[in-house]
Formats: structure tokens, C-alpha cells, sequence
């Protein structure tokens, strides 16, 4: 489940870079990307069999992650349209 998680993460920052290196977005939106998949990383090796104390953790990374992401891609939006 760990390497589902994080896999899910890797991909979509490999698929921005890909863009990136096409020459359609500058290198600098890199940079908070790097920063999601990191802690994307750290927050799926908090996915582990009981005791679930780690899985708190994880959860609360997650919970940062995915706004961070969210407003990131707003962002882009707005400003690419």
C-alpha cells in the first residue's frame, strides 16, 4: 500500500518534469512539487501494520500535502489562463 502511495506521487512529479523538460513550463514550478514528493515519501513510510501510532503521523502529512498541492495547481490556473 506503501509503494501504491507514494508510486501515485512519483508519477505525477515525473510527469510534471516531463513537461518541464519539453520546454512548456519553466524549471522554478518544480520546487514545491520536489518538496510534496519528499514528504510524500516520508508520509508513506508511516504505512505499516499495527500498532497504527505511525499511521497518525502519515495521515496528518497527507492532510498537508494535499492542500499545498491543490492550491499549487489553482494557482496555475489562474495564472496560465
Amino acid at each position: 500500500m506503501a509503494a501504491v502511495y507514494f508510486a501515485m506521487h512519483l508519477a505525477a512529479f515525473l510527469i510534471l518534469a516531463a513537461v518541464v523538460h519539453d520546454g512548456q513550463l519553466p524549471v522554478w514550478v518544480l520546487a514545491l512539487p520536489a518538496v510534496l514528493v519528499i514528504i510524500a515519501l516520508r508520509a508513506a513510510a508511516t504505512i505499516t501494520p499495527p500498532p497504527y501510532k505511525k499511521i497518525v503521523r502519515g495521515i496528518k502529512m497527507t492532510l498537508m500535502i494535499q492542500p499545498l498541492g491543490c492550491v499549487w495547481l489553482a494557482a496555475w490556473f489562474i495564472f496560465l489562463a
